[in-house]
């Protein structure tokens, strides 16, 4: 990739958190019963009862929907196929994964077998000074999934800014493994004119100057910073 070719090894610092971690208040809280098998069944068995589990259920909705409008326990918005990681074979990950062990800082030459075949089901062309190191920064599995995932990661010309904000929540979301992460990170950086985009989720402080990188971006304002810059 020409453009910001770092991005997809890189990995957001810990001051992002998901917000629906953080337990709704429990106070006066009341305890619903688990119903009968239908909600037929448990009208014919205890009417009041039934009301007023309904009507209990009906206010907890509201609430999580009120939450869920303020983007803060779900994803405002689902994207589309162009911009989701690709659905990967689990055995050949795997059959990868142990490949790549095999050769990282092995001997090149005890390994000259294995490095063919990785390239032959990988589709890439890669040396033995690509492996060498891969374990300390990320684990081979993890390596494997970027390097399948690579010739999926391009430029769209009709991404919106929409979209572009989703994939940067979904960046921030601690919860989405990191290959997933590293993709549309690296999505971004193909689709967005400013080379330095990873660095407001990684670096804030380097971005701004300030050496503030505790700073905590929402997923609007990335977008917003980075669509004015051109680097």
């Amino acid at each position: 990739m020409d453009v910001n070719d770092d991005a997809g090894n890189l990995k957001p610092n810990g001051v992002f958190r998901f917000f629906a971690s953080k337990l709704a208040p429990t106070k006066n809280r009341t305890e619903l019963r688990i119903l009968p098998t239908s909600f037929t069944e448990a009208a014919c068995i205890n009417p009041q009862a039934f009301l007023v589990n309904v009507a209990i259920c009906d206010r907890a909705f509201c609430f999580m929907q009120t939450w869920s409008n303020s983007a803060i326990l779900e994803r405002v918005m689902a994207l589309r196929q162009e911009l989701m990681p690709p659905h990967l074979c689990e055995t050949k990950v795997a059959r990868l994964a142990n490949l790549a062990a095999q050769i990282d800082g092995a001997d090149q030459d005890q390994t000259r077998d294995q490095l063919a075949q990785f390239n032959r089901e990988a589709m890439t062309d890669l040396t033995s000074l690509d492996f060498p190191g891969i374990d300390e920064a990320q684990d081979h599995d993890t390596w494997v999934r970027q390097i399948l995932m690579g010739p999926y990661e391009r430029r769209l010309k009709d991404i919106s800014q929409p979209e572009m904000i989703e994939m940067a929540r979904r960046v921030m979301d601690a919860d989405i493994p990191e290959h997933a992460t590293c993709f549309w990170l690296q999505m971004l950086a193909l689709n967005i004119p400013d080379a330095r985009i990873s660095d407001l989720f990684i670096w804030p402080g380097e971005y701004f100057g300030d050496g503030d990188d505790a700073r905590e971006l929402i997923p609007e304002q990335v977008i917003e910073t980075a669509l004015k810059n051109d680097f």
